[in-house]
C-alpha cells in the first residue's frame, strides 16, 4: 500500500512501528502496512462491550456514545467489519486479511466525529 493512497492522519505501520500518515510521507511515496483493528485499540478509545442486558451481548460487538448520546457500532466478525452509526450503516466491507485501523478513522470522519484514534 502507498501512502498516497491514504488520508492525512490515518495510523499505518511503517518497519513495524505504528504512525500517522504525513504530508511528506504522501509526497515521498512511501510504502506502509496497514495497521490492524483489534479489540484493545478499540477498548483503549472508549469502545466497550458490554450492554445494560447481557443477554444481547454478542462477542466481537463494540460500541461508543459521544457527547449527544449518538452510538457508534462495531462489529468485527472474523475478517469483515460493520460501522453503524445510530442505525446507519457507514461500512460493510469484507477483508482478505487484516481489517485496518484508517477504516474506523474514515468511517469517524463520515459521521462527523472528530475523535483521535490512539493506538
Amino acid at each position: 500500500m502507498n501512502a498516497t493512497e491514504l488520508m492525512l492522519g490515518d495510523i499505518v505501520s511503517v518497519s513495524g512501528n505504528p504512525m500517522h500518515v504525513t504530508f511528506a510521507m504522501m509526497h515521498a511515496g512511501i510504502d506502509v502496512k496497514p495497521l490492524s483493528l483489534t479489540r484493545d485499540i478499540l477498548e483503549r478509545n472508549g469502545f466497550s462491550d458490554s450492554y445494560k442486558d447481557r443477554s444481547l451481548a454478542k462477542d466481537n460487538v463494540f460500541k461508543w456514545y459521544d457527547w449527544y448520546g449518538h452510538c457508534v457500532t462495531v462489529d468485527m466478525n472474523g475478517n469483515a467489519i460493520k460501522i453503524q452509526h445510530d442505525s446507519r450503516v457507514l461500512l460493510d466491507l469484507r477483508y482478505n486479511l487484516i481489517v485496518p485501523v484508517s477504516e474506523l478513522q474514515h468511517a469517524l470522519k463520515m459521521c462527523g466525529i472528530e475523535k483521535e484514534v490512539v493506538i
